[in-house]
């Protein structure tokens, strides 16, 4: 594999499993149907995986409920088991997040653990904490508080408060189902004391030279960048960061040149280098998620519904930002953005032949 590639994910698992899900329950006033799903989503996997002795944490869980690897919980009574096949997909996206959030999120409850005036009971604590780790904007004003010491802590704590506030309505909603938090280590690695701009990111791997077909090029930059953002545990998914090659090349190409520069002479200059470079990728990518997001989430869920998923799921990634730089694509974007459920079947249509084309360029890639 070429040093642009990503880690090659078994397909066996990363296969998308999107069961129908019921008729949505009755709104409760102070809270969002989808939110709430997947706060009911997440808690079925939660006493699942706690049934089974998994030390599972409810922030683990409700970011599975946001990549739709959670049990689909019914509107009454407890969810059924899992088929084989669902447990293992959970069970692969939990050993990715842990390994790209487990370190933040032993580090803060580290720094939270002599602070007054946080949510009580334990619940809610626990409910507000993963309202925040959610967060790609609150995970920068996370890594802001363990960089400086001393500095945050009043504000952590009021944070907290209110997203548990939050949180309250969805908890009563959720009734009678209850989260039994548990007491969680939080013995870590003892934090660096960086500024989000002195990041130190481990380089990418050197990108290969440009091939001749434009598009290979454009996709071993976006994965490099989307490792970058995994490395400092932000959230980049690969469809925002082909769009962001494909429409701010000079973006994608400054994070990586910056990275892969020796680090000698002034080291400071060069860390707010490094800094500056990757904000400005991860802001790209956070407007194309504000323009795009929700219609990608369900787009995606339709071609899955569909079986037409391909094997490898980043073709979907690939292909959806490829496309959607097309002028076919760019002519009825509009339409579909206005009107998802009328206009996605037009959209499988433009975007078959381009997840056929990015299976071939991930090949290449290999």
């Amino acid at each position: 594999m070429s040093a642009a590639a990503a880690p090659a994910t078994p397909t066996r698992f990363r296969e998308p499993i999107v069961p129908k899900p019921a008729a949505p329950p009755k709104r409760r006033p102070g809270t969002d149907p989808t939110a709430l799903a997947e706060l009911r989503n997440a808690g079925a996997t939660y006493d699942f995986l706690r049934r089974k002795g998994d030390p599972a944490q409810f922030w683990e869980m409700l970011r599975l409920a946001r990549c739709r690897r959670t049990i689909i919980a019914p509107p009454e009574g407890d969810a059924p088991a899992p088929a084989p096949e669902v447990e293992a997909s959970i069970v692969h996206e939990l050993d990715s997040i842990r390994r790209q959030m487990g370190p933040l999120a032993r580090d803060l409850r580290r720094y939270l653990e002599n602070i007054p005036g946080l949510p009580e009971p334990s619940d809610r604590f626990e409910m507000a904490l993963a309202f925040l780790l959610v967060s790609a904007r609150e995970q920068q004003a996370v890594t802001r508080w363990l960089a400086e010491p001393g500095k945050h802590e009043s504000k952590a704590a009021e944070k907290l408060r209110s997203l548990a506030a939050i949180t309250d309505p969805y908890r009563e909603a959720l009734q009678p189902w209850t989260l039994q938090a548990s007491t969680v280590a939080a013995a870590s690695p003892e934090t660096v004391e960086v500024t989000f701009s002195e990041i130190e990111v481990p380089p990418p791997p050197t990108p290969p030279p440009p091939p001749l077909d434009p598009n290979v090029e454009l996709l071993g930059r976006a994965l490099g960048c989307g490792e970058v953002l995994r490395s400092i545990h932000l959230d980049g998914e690969l469809w925002e960061m082909v769009l962001v090659a494909a429409t701010k090349p000079g973006t994608t190409r400054a994070v990586l040149e910056q990275l892969s520069k020796d680090l000698d002479g002034d080291f400071k200059e060069q860390a707010r280098a490094d800094g500056l470079a990757i904000e400005a990728l991860y802001e790209a990518a956070s407007d194309l998620r504000g323009m795009y997001g929700e219609w990608v989430r369900s787009f995606r869920a339709f071609v899955a519904d569909r079986g037409l998923a391909p094997a490898d799921p980043r073709a979907f990634d690939v292909g959806l930002g490829l496309m959607l730089c097309a002028p076919a694509a760019q002519d009825r974007l509009s339409a579909w953005l206005e009107e998802p459920a009328t206009w996605q079947e037009e959209a499988l249509g433009l975007l078959g032949p381009w997840m056929r084309r990015a299976q071939d360029y991930l090949a290449t890639l290999k």
